[in-house]
Order: structure tokens, then C-alpha cells, then sequence
């Protein structure tokens, strides 16, 4: 008998009830854990829940079989129940946040690494909050407060944001004194410039500042905000026969300006970036010439496209889920990569495998591999899990991420093909800000096949042949999306 999961010596965070998980053999044996009997399924998996106490906790497994008997004792360490502190007070116009631990400041400073994420709000119980806007370096930025070591960034009279203080550069470390320092800048002209199914459009700003992208629900719009930005535009630049059919701007705010274009064509991905002060957002349509539509019509219905396959995780342990049997997610992950890049050349389709092997590669490294390598969508490949104190056996089937709006539908092709393929339950289409949805250049999605962690679930996933029918599935998913891009 094997305890997967916990490990021997983990700290679990505080909980009254939650689950025990591993093997069996034989499947038949019966299984008791901590005095309670837990059912083990026809592979010999087994998931349990039991009620635990906090500190130094002992799991007890005991399976029997006619006289046979065996014991594995794995033990934990329960952390006490601990109240976070949230603060009562977040009001905008006193500029006031649990008034308790902030430190009043006003300081200018600038992103001093690669991309700063500006989140929500400040860290409450050791919990980040929300991811909202990311910075590159050398952006200035208007700080008015600080709670511990992350920073309140002032970016509008209704807007704020939270950086860690190490990812700034150029502040000191003591408070203030006088009203908050705003870093102005002038965007003086926009120009536009179509190059076959791609459009450039560069705003010329005497220094850089802080911005936001707001892509409209059907694609053929977008807004950049500005941040201490005052708008001298006499003139917008743009082809009217262009990919660009109508460019307006509005000072929303003293230092806010809003840019708001209308495209002729949807958005199939976009890449922004600094070229000195000159801010440069490159947007991608989708290739639909004839000569392709042609080939596409010959089985190959993928044809012209490069897909970003990742094998999500790696095969480290504590790096992804484990199932029951002990089969790590990154080596499940990586097989069904491989039967999906042989099913996706066959129908045209260019591969860029994130990961080849067993190694660990970062998130930031995987998105920008697929980037340079200039894929034009980005599969991510999963399985789930429950955190602790959920029921495992309460939770099975497969479900969608995506975050980008030019996602959306790739994630709904893909739980339509899920659901008419494949014997699993539909867990859910989710909004999901995780690291690898978030990806501008392409439509990208992160598919959760199933719950490695749930016996029913693991026996159909670690199944060779189901996980080819996954990866057809998967395939259908996306020419069905191309499909519905290619009739527009």
C-alpha cells in the first residue's frame, strides 16, 4: 500500500476535514484510514476523507485481506486557524487603506525588471490579490503608500495599484513630505501602418508611462488608456482603406487619455512594447487568402498555422498534481503532448513544443518561446486537482481557461468537442487569469483533461488509447475554430 498524498512531513494549512489519497494491492483489500473505512476502486486507487486536528497529525492506513494486513503511517503537521486582516476602509477620494498599516509616501519611481505586475490590492493573510496591469522596465511610477514591502501606486483619481518594492528602482526608503509627485508626459501624434494581415500603430510620448489594452467583446475594437499622459494630438495618421477604420481620442481624466480605434477586421492577437518613448502595438489577423483556403479544403484543415503545444509542469515532484497511482501530471502531460503534435501535423499544422522532455521550464519561458517562435495559438495541457479540504470524489471531468477575449471562442470549440467526444462530465468554461492565457500575441487556452486525483478519472486519462481520443478531440476543437474564423 502506498499514501501518495500527503507527504510525509508536510505542512497543510488549517483545515477540520480533508483528503488522503494513494494505491492498494490487492484492489480488493479493505481499507481503513485513521479508524474510518475508505473505498478503494478496481485499479487499486483509493481517495478518502478524514478529519484532521492541527499540529503534529498522524495518518493511519491499514488494509486487510483475509489475515494479511499492512500499515503505513505518514505524518503532517496541521497549521492553527489564523484570521487575516481585511481592511474596513478602502475609499478612493480619502485616498485611505486600513489606515492602521499604511505608510503615507510620495515618491516617484521606475519599474527596475523586466515587467512588473501591478495587482489589485495589497497581500492579505499571505494571499496576493488579483493580477491587473503589467509594466515594462523604465516606466515611471506615482507611489503614495506602502503596507510591508509592496508599494501603492497612485495611477488616476479612481484607479490604484499594488508592486512589490523590489521590482521598483530609483525611490528612497523613507516617507515624504507634500502632495504626490505625478510623472507627466505628452502624446503629441498616433500614426497607423498595414502591412498584409498585420497593422502597427505607434503613439509618440515625450517619456514612457504606464497603459492598459482593452480589447472589445467582438474584436474589431480597442481602447489604450494613458496613464499621466496629457493629449497634444492636433491629428491622427491612418490608410482609410486600411485595416484601421476609425481612430479617436478623449482626455478621460486630467492625466488620463483614452485612444479608441475601430478595426475593419477581428483581432486574432496583439503585441505591444516600448521602442524608446514610442509606444508600438502590432496587431495579427487571421490568415484567410485564397491559396490557403484552398489547401485547407484537402485535409488540411490546419493548414498555414503554427500551434504552441505545452505540456504543462514537468516531471518534479510537488511541481503539478500526482495521481493515486503516483504518476506525476508533467509526465502525463508531456505523453499527450506528443500524440497531439502527431495528430496536428497531419492536419497541416505546424508543433512548437514548450517542453520535449522532462525538464522544468518557467511559465515566462514557455510564453516567450512560443512567441519567438511566432505560433499563432497556444494549447496548454493539464490535469486537475482540489486544494485541501474539498472532496475529490465531488469533482471530475474536464474544463477550459482562457482570459484574452480572441480566446474565448477556442475555449468554447474546444468544450463542445470535449463534451460530444469524450466519456467525461463538462467541469466548466472558465474566465481564468493564469500566467498562460494571458498571452497577447494568440489565442491561447489551458485545458484541464480531467482529475488525475480522482480514481474514475486516472484510470481513463493514464489510458494510452483515451489519450489519443483526447488529443483527437482536442484537434476538432481547434479546426472547428479556424472553421468558424475562416467563414467570417
Amino acid at each position: 500500500m502506498t499514501v501518495v498524498f500527503p507527504r510525509e512531513g508536510a505542512k497543510i494549512p488549517f483545515v477540520k476535514r480533508s483528503f488522503v489519497y494513494g494505491n492498494v494491492k490487492p484492489a480488493n483489500s479493505t481499507l481503513w484510514i485513521n479508524g474510518s473505512t475508505v473505498s478503494v476502486y478496481h485499479t487499486g486507487s483509493f481517495v478518502g476523507m478524514i478529519d484532521f486536528s492541527t499540529g503534529v497529525f498522524p495518518i493511519v492506513a491499514r488494509s486487510f485481506l483475509g489475515e494479511s494486513s499492512t500499515e503505513v503511517v505518514r505524518t503532517v503537521f496541521v497549521s492553527s486557524p489564523s484570521t487575516p486582516i481585511v481592511p474596513d476602509v478602502f475609499r478612493v477620494d480619502s485616498g485611505r487603506m486600513d489606515p492602521s498599516s499604511l505608510q503615507k509616501l510620495s515618491a516617484v519611481a521606475k519599474v527596475g525588471v523586466e515587467e512588473a505586475v501591478l495587482r489589485t490590492g495589497h497581500s492579505i493573510g499571505g494571499d496576493s490579490m488579483g493580477y491587473d496591469l503589467f509594466l515594462p522596465e523604465g516606466v515611471p511610477l506615482s507611489i503614495d503608500g506602502q503596507i510591508g514591502s509592496e508599494m501603492r501606486v497612485f495611477l488616476s483619481p479612481t484607479l490604484r495599484g499594488w508592486v512589490p518594492q523590489s521590482s521598483l528602482t530609483g525611490m528612497g526608503t523613507g516617507p515624504l513630505q507634500g502632495s504626490v509627485p505625478i510623472p507627466r508626459t505628452i502624446l503629441s501624434s498616433v500614426h497607423a501602418y498595414n502591412h498584409e494581415d498585420q497593422l502597427s500603430i505607434q503613439f509618440s510620448l515625450s517619456s514612457k508611462v504606464p497603459y492598459k489594452v482593452t480589447l472589445s467583446e467582438d474584436l474589431k475594437s480597442f481602447k489604450i488608456t494613458f496613464f499621466y499622459t496629457i493629449s497634444n494630438l492636433d491629428r491622427m495618421h491612418y490608410d482609410e482603406k486600411g485595416l484601421l477604420k476609425e481612430a479617436r481620442w478623449m482626455q478621460s481624466e486630467e492625466n488620463s487619455v483614452e485612444v479608441l480605434c475601430s478595426l475593419r477586421e477581428k483581432v486574432w492577437g496583439y503585441d505591444i512594447k516600448y521602442e524608446g518613448s514610442q509606444l508600438q502595438i502590432q496587431f495579427k489577423f487571421f490568415q484567410n487568402d485564397e491559396k490557403t483556403k484552398k489547401k485547407r479544403k484537402k485535409k488540411k484543415f490546419l493548414e498555414g498555422l503554427k500551434i504552441a503545444v505545452d505540456p504543462g509542469h514537468s516531471m518534479r515532484v510537488g511541481d503539478g498534481t500526482v495521481s493515486p497511482q503516483g504518476i506525476l501530471e508533467g509526465e502525463y502531460s508531456l505523453k499527450l503532448a506528443l500524440q497531439l503534435k502527431e495528430i496536428l501535423e497531419k492536419s497541416g499544422a505546424k508543433v512548437f513544443l514548450t517542453r520535449k522532455n522532462g525538464t522544468s521550464v518557467e511559465l515566462d519561458d514557455r510564453k516567450k518561446s512560443a512567441v519567438g517562435a511566432k505560433a499563432d495559438l497556444y494549447l496548454s495541457l493539464h490535469a486537475n486537482a482540489v486544494g485541501y479540504g474539498a472532496d475529490p470524489l465531488q469533482r471530475r471531468g474536464f474544463s477550459l481557461f482562457y482570459f484574452h477575449p480572441q480566446s474565448l471562442e477556442l475555449a468554447r470549440c474546444m468544450s463542445e468537442s470535449f463534451g460530444k467526444t469524450l466519456p467525461l462530465p463538462n467541469d466548466g468554461l472558465y474566465y481564468g487569469n493564469l500566467s498562460v492565457c494571458r498571452i497577447t500575441q494568440m489565442p491561447s487556452i489551458l485545458i484541464e483533461t480531467g482529475y488525475l486525483i480522482h480514481p474514475q478519472d486516472e484510470e481513463l486519462l493514464l489510458d494510452e488509447k483515451f489519450q489519443f481520443k483526447i488529443a483527437e478531440s482536442i484537434v476538432e476543437g481547434v479546426q472547428q475554430f479556424v472553421l468558424g474564423w475562416s467563414q467570417r
